[in-house]
């Protein structure tokens, strides 16, 4: 996955550098971690359920795609962290 090879860029090069540079790459880091961890246990289940037709209740795919997009988000939110805090350490 593509956020796996952001998070470990970051966090080699967080590893390589010093000063608040190293805190913005590790925040890009963490961040792009909290979205594959978000992806893969929440996301990509959930998509597999919604893959099958008949495999859930109405109800069950209404509380479902609340789960889904409040999780959604979140991982939004580390993915705008993560560039924010990319950007500083570039900027830097």
């Amino acid at each position: 996955m593509p956020s796996c090879d952001r998070s470990g860029a970051a966090w080699f090069g967080a590893r390589r550098v010093s000063g608040s540079r190293r805190v913005w790459l590790g925040l890009a880091a963490i961040s792009a971690l909290g979205v594959l961890i978000i992806t893969l246990v929440v996301n990509e289940p959930a998509n597999e359920l919604f893959a099958h037709p008949g495999a859930l209740t109405d109800a069950a795919i209404a509380a479902l795609l609340v789960c889904w997009m409040r999780w959604h988000w979140v991982r939004v939110g580390f993915c705008l962290l993560g560039f924010y805090a990319a950007l500083r350490a570039i900027g830097r």
